[in-house]
C-alpha cells in the first residue's frame, strides 16, 4: 500500500496487492483534530470503541495504544497532512521507505 498526492488530482490510495482494486479517495483528518481524537481513543471503552462506524472490530482493542504510537511519530516528524486509512500504519510506513 502506498500514498500518492498529486495537487491538481487529490490524495489517493492505492493497493501494491492488486492491480484491479484501483484507487479510493482518502479522508484527510485535521491536525487540530488529532488532539481530541487521541483523547477520545485513550478515555473510551472497548465497548464503545466497538460501537464506532469508523473503528474496525480488529482494531478496536489496539486503538489507545495505537494512538500513542501515531501521536508519536507525529511529535518527531515533519508532516503536515494526515489521512484516514483502511491499512495499518506500518504498512504505509514501509511502503514509503520502500520507495
Amino acid at each position: 500500500m502506498y500514498l500518492i498526492e498529486d495537487s491538481s488530482k487529490g490524495v489517493t490510495e492505492r493497493s501494491t496487492e492488486s492491480s484491479t482494486e484501483g484507487s479510493r479517495k482518502l479522508n484527510e483528518i485535521p491536525f487540530s483534530s488529532y488532539p481530541s481524537i487521541h483523547q477520545w481513543l485513550v478515555g473510551s471503552t472497548l465497548e464503545e470503541r466497538l460501537k464506532h462506524p469508523s473503528i474496525p472490530q480488529m482494531r478496536a482493542e489496539y486503538m489507545p495504544l495505537s494512538t500513542y504510537l501515531v501521536k508519536f511519530i507525529l511529535e518527531q516528524s515533519n508532516f503536515n497532512k494526515m489521512y484516514q486509512s483502511e491499512y495499518a500504519l506500518k504498512e504505509g510506513v514501509l511502503a514509503h521507505y520502500l520507495n
